[in-house]
């Protein structure tokens, strides 16, 4: 692993420790738009999301019993379980994830949910796209990911294009 690639783990496990920590510590409900916004990036990461990741220093942003609902492209499904990490496997060994951007006017938080428009920026056998996704993320208390749906959505891409 290249030296960029394991400061860019470093930080992304610093940075969800830290939010974790913090959440447990204040007895305070999780910040959903911190702790989305920090999956999205951990996605986006060039590592890819920590928990696929795994080793024991990348803390599981998911509860044990937690569900992944995936809708549209070739991982189309639902999962739970270790099954969520062997889908996100299969996403990162196709896809090579460069950046991400949230498609203003789509968030909204409320305490530990939080919706959002994510496009997904990627490169898949050598071919830059785009991925629109409609995310919606449910927390537990403790900040980790109890309920995830990832629907893939092309309305992103065309009202940003009508917009632009």
């Amino acid at each position: 692993m290249s030296k960029h690639r394991q400061r860019g783990l470093i930080t992304l496990v610093t940075i969800f420790f830290v939010l974790s920590t913090a959440t447990l510590i204040s007895g305070a409900e999780c910040d959903s738009e911190t702790m989305a916004k920090a999956h999205f990036a951990a996605i986006a990461a060039e590592d890819g999301l920590l928990a696929v990741e795994g080793g024991p220093a990348a803390p599981d942003p998911y509860t044990a019993d937690a569900y992944l609902s995936w809708a549209g492209g070739p991982l189309d499904g639902s999962y739970s379980g270790s099954a969520i990490g062997e889908v996100w496997s299969k996403f990162f060994t196709a896809n090579e994830v460069e950046d991400y951007m949230i498609v203003e006017g789509s968030e909204k938080y409320m305490p530990r949910f939080a919706t959002a428009g994510v496009v997904f920026t990627l490169t898949k056998d050598e071919t830059e796209m785009e991925l629109p996704v409609s995310f919606v993320l449910t927390f537990s208390a403790e900040g980790k990911i109890s309920l995830e749906k990832w629907t893939v959505d092309q309305s992103l891409i065309e009202e940003e294009e009508t917009e632009g």
